[in-house]
């Protein structure tokens, strides 16, 4: 019975299923009323001033890395505004690769606060050199820390 209605409402002429079938037809084009109008970027038609350009989010960096006093072991569980990726948010710092995952998000979103609160100074220059962070992110770390900057962290 359900399946009936379906078919009957795609026979009656839904207009998303048309426009979804004419792309899967090889029309490259969406009928007006469905076209983005360069809301999620520039194309063809879509004038260049139509696209906002994004602004980076500030980096939070401490005054110093002696003010993250986080734990350096055991389980940490981060709040749901810093990691909402998956439901369980603890992160065991014995494990390596836990320990890169937990200090990526808090250095992606972080607060100076929350930095303190949930870093450690020498964990986090011990795993900075696997840490990947984007240039944005990276750069304003070792601009004030010298033990973050690559030739320091070699030696």
């Amino acid at each position: 019975m359900i399946r009936e209605a379906i078919s009957l409402d795609h026979r009656a002429g839904d207009p998303v299923r048309r426009a979804m079938s004419s792309l899967r037809a090889g029309r490259s084009r969406l009928p007006g009323r469905f076209r983005l109008n360069g809301l999620f970027g520039s194309g063809p038609g879509t004038p260049a001033s139509a696209t906002v350009p994004r602004r980076p989010r500030p980096v939070a960096v401490p005054e110093s890395l002696d003010d993250l006093k986080g734990p350096s072991a055991g389980v940490v569980e981060l709040p749901i505004t810093l990691f909402w990726s998956r439901p369980d948010r603890t992160f065991d710092l014995d494990d390596r690769h836990q320990a890169i995952d937990m200090y990526l998000a808090v250095l992606d979103r972080g607060s100076v606060d929350e930095l303190a609160r949930y870093l450690n100074g020498e964990l986090l220059v011990e795993l900075w050199p696997d840490l990947r962070l984007t240039r944005a992110k990276r750069l304003p770390w070792q601009a004030r820390f010298a033990q973050l900057r690559p030739a320091t962290v070699a030696a």
